[in-house]
C-alpha cells in the first residue's frame, strides 16, 4: 500500500529561482513561491491519509 508521497520543490511545487538553478535553500528566495493548485493538491493528498 502506498503510504507516503514525495516531490522536490523545484519546479515541481514552486516557481523556479530567477536564474533557474538552486545556488542556495529556497528560502532565501523570496520571489519563490508555490505553483497555482498546490495548497489544495497537499490538502487533498492528506485528507486522504498521505503524509
Amino acid at each position: 500500500m502506498l503510504r507516503l508521497v514525495i516531490w522536490d520543490l523545484g519546479d515541481t511545487l514552486t516557481t523556479p529561482p530567477p536564474d533557474g538553478q538552486d545556488k542556495k535553500p529556497l528560502h532565501e528566495y523570496p520571489e519563490i513561491s508555490l505553483r497555482p493548485g498546490v495548497p489544495e493538491v497537499l490538502r487533498t493528498l492528506q485528507e486522504q491519509g498521505y503524509r
